[in-house]
């Protein structure tokens, strides 16, 4: 497979190793991204209109972070089942779920 130019289409290519896509961006990524958007969540009442504004633009910016790497992660799983299929399988379905908990919390949740 010929290697995409850029951080940003290799990674959504799925051209990343899984442990780099999985743990580094899947698990870290999401819980360093997703600190203000819980702190947003429990607060947002109490906050000004400005503030709200901002998570608000933050939030949008996380869902797409969020929606990049899920398809980097079912990518690079993709490569990753060719040799191991274990791995590559938990990690599509740790995808499919987190897929299924976004539509949740998007159309049941609110």
């Amino acid at each position: 497979m010929k290697k995409s130019s850029g951080f940003i289409k290799s990674f959504w290519q799925g051209e990343w190793s899984l442990v780099q896509t999985f743990w580094g961006y899947g698990v870290v990524g999401n819980i360093v991204l997703g600190i203000p958007v819980i702190y947003w969540e429990d607060s947002f009442k109490s906050l000004s209109d400005g503030v709200n504004m901002l998570f608000s633009i933050y939030n949008v910016f996380y869902f797409v972070f969020f929606v990049w790497v899920l398809v980097g992660i079912w990518r690079s799983a993709t490569n990753y089942a060719k040799k191991k299929k274990l791995w590559g399988g938990l990690a599509k379905i740790y995808v499919f779920l987190n897929v299924l908990n976004l539509v949740a919390q998007i159309f049941v949740i609110n």
